[in-house]
């Protein structure tokens, strides 16, 4: 009998301490132990009863830790927005929005538009061709990474933005030069080369223009914002695809420049308090 009734605190405790998953064990060896003459009902009662407040706890404290972690990153990106960073966040989305919606609304509908002028005159655009053009277009990134990265640590990353951004700007223009697919594979090359060093130096100021313990959050905001924003653009130029390439260069150039002239309000990293 003693060793009976050990048994079943030894279920109760095990149920307790593993979970649900151990119950139908704990039940299953207290009909099989329990003498035949025995009514086990009350230790049956007893393992459910503690079964459930073991999972009334456990999905409490999940909802307090899950409410815990959502507190911590609405106060976190409160902060942000504090007296002493609501300056550098403004500024930043003010860079980061035209930015991201020209440069992946223009990446979208370029080569759309480009492939809609080829099946309107009746020419055949070949999966070699188009891997071909994905190939040079990604590899263009390589020089802006490589000259962005070795300039970084000897002007700083707001010259390289603003001169990014301007660049940029000035290469859109170039569409109405170029016609033959050959000059807007180079056109596309030149975009990406000289963009790709406004993402880097981003990815340098969000975190550096931050003390320490807003650098995680102010991180993920922006991401999240970008991404927000990303979607939107590509979106809305994708309505300029059948239409005249007019209105999307000029709202390309535009969201650059301004963002080029933003940019210079951007503090310096060296200037911010950590």
């Amino acid at each position: 009998k003693q060793w009976y009734q050990r048994s079943v605190r030894e279920a109760v405790v095990s149920t307790q301490s593993t979970g649900k998953g151990r119950h139908l064990q704990a039940i299953e060896a207290l009909r099989r132990f329990a003498p035949p003459t025995r009514d086990i009902s009350q230790e049956l009662g007893q393992l459910k009863r503690l079964l459930e407040d073991h999972n009334f706890v456990t999905s409490h404290h999940v909802e307090w830790k899950c409410s815990r972690v959502i507190k911590e990153f609405v106060c976190g990106v409160l902060d942000l927005f504090s007296s002493g960073l609501i300056r550098t966040t403004l500024i930043l989305i003010a860079v980061i929005l035209p930015v991201h919606f020209g440069y992946y609304g223009f990446m979208l509908w370029f080569p759309e538009y480009i492939k809609s002028q080829s099946n309107s005159s009746g020419e055949i655009v070949s999966p070699d061709y188009v891997y071909r053009e994905s190939l040079y277009v990604s590899l263009a990134s390589l020089p802006g990474n490589l000259i962005s990265v070795f300039l970084t640590d000897i002007v700083g990353p707001k010259p390289i933005l603003c001169v990014s951004q301007v660049l940029s700007a000035c290469s859109v223009f170039l569409l109405w030069e170029f016609n033959s697919p050959d000059q807007t594979v180079l056109l596309t090359c030149v975009f990406n080369a000289v963009t790709a060093p406004i993402f880097n130096m981003l990815d340098v100021l969000i975190p550096g223009l931050y003390p320490a313990q807003s650098r995680g959050t102010a991180f993920g905001f922006h991401c999240a914002l970008i991404r927000v924003v990303t979607i939107a653009g590509t979106w809305i130029f994708s309505l300029f695809i059948d239409t005249s390439p007019t209105v999307p260069i000029l709202l390309t150039a535009v969201l650059l420049f301004t963002s080029a002239l933003i940019s210079l309000f951007v503090p310096r990293i060296s200037a911010v308090s950590h």
